[in-house]
């Protein structure tokens, strides 16, 4: 009986769960005030009313009133960074170390079988 009202529970949470999402994605403001994101944002009057011939646009003489010119920033880098050295490539590809035993390859029966070997990495 326990496991039926668990999964019966587990079920309607997660219903409800993916309703409160749904919701969310439908309008994400309505959760963050209590009128919801319509009054959060309300269209301004002029958009909602005129027509865009009807709009005013700014004079060319008072569009360039506003503006701002900002002097010229450079950026120098005040660090030197040294260029990499190039390593030079070996003669040869041999290894250069020697093998080194770790221990044994497999036990059975308490017996060790075999040898382990490792080259360290130069």
């Amino acid at each position: 009986m326990k496991q039926r009202a668990i999964a019966l529970v587990s079920m309607l949470c997660g219903i409800g769960l993916m309703g409160m999402v749904v919701s969310i994605q439908r309008d994400p403001l309505n959760w963050t005030s209590a009128r919801g994101s319509v009054a959060a944002f309300p269209l301004p009057a002029e958009t909602s009313t005129a027509s865009p011939s009807q709009r005013k646009q700014p004079s060319p003489s008072s569009r360039d009133s506003f503006v701002l010119e900002l002097p010229e920033v450079r950026i120098k880098s005040l660090k030197t960074v040294p260029e990499p050295s190039k390593k030079a490539a070996p003669d040869s590809l041999e290894p250069c170390s020697e093998w080194r035993d770790i221990g044994p390859a497999i036990v059975e029966d308490g017996t060790p079988l075999g040898v382990r070997r490792v080259r360290t990495l130069c």
